[in-house]
């Protein structure tokens, strides 16, 4: 399976974005605490519809935002 982009808005700390993702391997860096983890559970969320880290959705929404979409 082909990955062609992830979209998030108000997935837990992460901007509201659009990331293409390119056929390769793909690579995210950062310091923690930047939401690289976040990034691949947004991935996971979207393709099996629940989140690897948490057995309750509502875990997943932003502070402050009353749903979250990806």
């Amino acid at each position: 399976m082909h990955v062609a982009a992830l979209e998030c808005r108000g997935f837990r700390n992460l901007t509201d974005a659009r990331v293409p993702l390119g056929a390769g391997i793909t690579i995210f860096h950062g310091p923690n605490g930047a939401g690289k983890t976040n990034l691949l559970e947004a991935l996971y969320f979207g393709l099996v519809a629940r989140s690897f880290r948490s057995g309750n959705d509502r875990d997943t929404i932003a502070f402050e935002q009353s749903s979250a979409r990806v």
